[in-house]
């Protein structure tokens, strides 16, 4: 554990403190600040696998705590990549304006060098931290969002409503995944699934170099559904996965409207240019508003143009951005 406090930079009562692993006190209050915060912003300020992080101790995961006055006024969490350490973090509502988030950053930097640090939202207050700390945007992560009764009818991309198998295309049939564990058995899906996953994201720094282990991980959620987890398949034996679309049934509050993602959508690259992609896609959208969803969203790279292109074509339009900040972008 390291704890460091600047007084000539950083408020006077603030401590600021790394941990392995969190006790479940701890957790409850980064929930609560991170829900606070959200509830402020209108975006949440911790991507999905920070949270999950948050309980599930892992390898080369750092917790770091900045205490106010001994309460919990923000929260960073720092994650080894390839490229260095990936950091999110939050500031509490209340301890805002105080120099807390300019602390966590400084603090990370000191012991991180080359970390870099996700914005979700992309606000101005972000992007004021990162400049004056000479960094600079390195990635950005677009939101897309599509609206039924805005958006085209998915049919026309060969979805039938519900996402059942498309018509009208002899060289492929997609199965929800109870489907295709019911023919092929689960552990074999599983693997087919991995590596596809594996091979079309091969670049990517959190989708990609998958084990089968962090797949089933994934899997584990409570807001999984294998009715909603489509794959593409070439007809016939043996099993010869294609793609597939995961698609979630985000949880909201209780008064909200409901909300689906196009989780993942992954092709084979041996398959590209078949448009089973689009297909796959379309498919998730019919499942998804079947169960009564009428807004959808999805994330992709802000450099993937062809993504871009076939997502537009679909209904969706760009709502809001994530940003990786980083000295490289500076």
């Amino acid at each position: 554990m390291a704890s460091s406090t600047d007084p000539d930079r950083h408020p006077q009562d603030l401590e600021i403190t790394e941990v392995n692993s969190l006790d479940p006190s701890r957790v409850g209050e980064v929930r609560r600040i991170a829900a606070e915060a959200e509830a402020s912003d209108g975006v949440a300020p911790l991507g999905e696998q920070p949270m999950l992080a948050l309980e599930r101790p892992a390898p080369g995961v750092a917790h770091v705590l900045a205490l106010y006055d001994g309460g919990l006024a923000g929260y960073a969490q720092a994650a080894d990549s390839d490229d260095g350490q990936v950091v999110e973090f939050v500031v509490a509502p209340g301890f805002r304006g105080r120099g807390i988030a300019t602390a966590l950053v400084d603090w990370m930097l000191r012991r991180h060098p080359r970390m870099t640090f996700w914005a979700h939202g992309d606000r101005p207050e972000a992007a004021a931290i990162a400049a004056s700390h000479s960094m600079g945007k390195v990635r950005e992560l677009l939101v897309m969002t599509r609206k039924r009764g805005e958006a085209p009818d998915v049919s026309a991309f060969g979805a039938n409503p519900g996402g059942v198998a498309p018509e009208g295309r002899e060289d492929v049939e997609v199965l929800d995944l109870n489907e295709a564990y019911s023919r092929y058995g689960a552990d074999a899906v599983d693997s087919a699934v991995l590596r596809v996953n594996n091979a079309a994201f091969d670049w990517h720094p959190e989708q990609g170099g998958w084990s089968l282990e962090t797949l089933r991980e994934r899997m584990g959620v409570e807001w999984f559904d294998p009715a909603g987890f489509f794959v593409a398949l070439e007809p016939g034996e043996p099993l010869r996965l294609l793609g597939f679309h995961w698609t979630k049934n985000v949880p909201v509050a209780a008064g909200e409207p409901p909300l689906g993602e196009v989780y993942v959508v992954g092709v084979d690259p041996s398959a590209q240019g078949r448009g089973l992609g689009q297909l796959l896609t379309a498919v998730g959208i019919a499942y998804l508003e079947g169960l009564g969803i009428d807004e959808i969203e999805l994330y992709v790279e802000g450099d993937n143009a062809s993504a871009l292109r076939a997502y537009e074509k679909l209904g969706f339009h760009t709502t809001k951005s994530d940003v990786m900040y980083g000295t490289d972008g500076a």
